[in-house]
């Protein structure tokens, strides 16, 4: 495949001719492109002189390196693009051999340089957030480059844009240290005050596309109509280090309180499907008299933990290990309940479970579900734990309240009321239903 080198350079006459030299030298690229973008000194004819591919934008003081880097493009037709800044020092062979290998090996769409140089904070901050690494020296794919939207490679938008890219389409990248690679401070080109305007602009180029991205995907979250399968969660890893929360309890509570008075005086049986720890059904049972809890999970640890936990409560308990779309119980209960459960199903899995609900409910029994609900601060914090790669639920698919209401409406429940949970958080939705 035809590797093409693309160098934006705007004034870069005391560091160009090392990077080209460079890019000459490497056996792997077959063109390079100088993009000159308006220089007023001799970088094109330095260009000229080692005979590369020169083409000189209008001279508007920098029209900025997105649209040079689309310039670059047009007057190539390889399939693999390498970008190269012209104001490296340190730049080798081995460090264009590194970038290009997984791109090769078809190991990655694009593969990003690290600069070993970078303080220990940028360092950091990169392996938070990947999508900070905005460095210009790159290797991929020319459809990558393409498929980019025309507004997010104005300026100094496009390695950002590039990265959020490849992190929606769930496209691989790699990213490689590049030992010994550093540039030529903006303050040392073009003097403290235009050096330290330009690294101004940088940053809020690099800041404004994250911002129109991270809303933009906060804004659509939970619209599509046809959701692709997504990675199952992990449940054995979360369910490890889960904080049982009390916060959906005090929903819970308010539930409770419209069934009391009808609830049997010796003690409902309730059954919990996708119980996790059970302290759901724990709570209820300080509040109204239970004659037995059915708990059912499919995950062998937490119910072992869950065990652990009712060891010594005086509790008639039964844990039961099962998938919940095919479960098979005689017995009807009073309560059936589930917090954080069918969000993680299909639709038509969801229907499935609601059949459940209603094998095994008696008559002018109760119902109390929950699930998440993608009102604003849910798209928020889901896309902040999304990015920062500590979301645990991949699978999970937020409902509306209308939603989880007509799937129990539709196998014959009435519903009785309806409540809100973590308002200003990963908020939830919760139904009281009788059947």
């Amino acid at each position: 495949m035809k590797v093409a080198a693309i160098v934006p350079a705007l004034n870069e006459e005391a560091n160009v001719r090392n990077v080209l030299k460079v890019l000459l030298n490497s056996k792997n690229i077959k063109e390079i492109i100088l993009i000159d973008d308006g220089s007023t000194d001799r970088t094109p004819k330095i260009g000229k002189e080692m005979g590369v591919k020169v083409i000189s934008l209008p001279k508007k003081g920098g029209s900025g390196k997105g649209n040079a880097i689309r310039q670059g493009l047009k007057a190539t037709n390889a399939e693999i693009i390498l970008f190269c800044d012209a104001d490296l020092v340190g730049l080798s062979e081995n460090h264009i051999s590194s970038l290009l290998q997984p791109i090769l090996k078809n190991e990655a769409v694009m593969c990003v340089g690290i600069r070993d140089r970078l303080s220990g904070l940028s360092q950091a901050m990169i392996k938070l957030d990947p999508m900070l690494a905005i460095a210009g020296e790159r290797v991929m794919r020319r459809s990558l480059l393409e498929n980019i939207p025309y507004k997010f490679t104005k300026g100094f938008a496009i390695e950002s844009a590039l990265n959020y890219y490849c992190f929606a389409k769930n496209l691989p990248v790699k990213r490689v240290l590049l030992n010994n690679l550093d540039h030529v401070i903006k303050e040392k080109k073009w003097g403290i005050f235009k050096g330290s305007w330009q690294r101004i602009k940088l940053i809020f180029h690099v800041l404004k596309i994250r911002i129109i991205l991270v809303f933009r995907r906060i804004l659509f979250m939970g619209r599509e109509k046809n959701i692709q399968k997504r990675k199952a969660t992990n449940w054995d890893k979360y369910l490890g280090s889960f904080i049982f929360p009390y916060g959906v309890f005090k929903g819970y509570k308010k539930f409770i309180k419209q069934i009391k008075n009808d609830w049997p005086v010796k003690g409902g049986k309730i059954l919990e499907l996708g119980s996790g720890s059970g302290r759901n059904s724990f709570w209820i049972s300080k509040i109204l008299p239970v004659s037995e809890i059915v708990l059912v999970d499919f995950n062998e640890k937490i119910l072992e933990k869950s065990k652990k936990f009712f060891f010594d409560k005086n509790i008639s308990v039964k844990f039961i290990q099962a998938d919940i779309r095919h479960l098979n119980l005689k017995e009807k209960f009073d309560l059936i309940h589930n917090s954080g459960v069918l969000e993680h199903f299909s639709p038509e899995e969801q229907e499935e479970i609601i059949k459940i609900h209603k094998k095994n409910i008696k008559k002018d029994g109760w119902v109390i579900s929950y699930v998440p609900t993608s009102s604003l601060s849910y798209k928020f914090w889901r896309s902040f734990q999304e990015f920062l790669g500590i979301w645990r639920f991949p699978d999970e698919r937020p409902l509306a309240l209308s939603e989880l209401s007509k799937l129990f409406q539709k196998e014959g429940f009435r519903i009785l009321g309806s409540n809100k949970v973590w308002k200003w958080y990963l908020t939830e939705v919760g139904i009281l239903a009788k059947f």
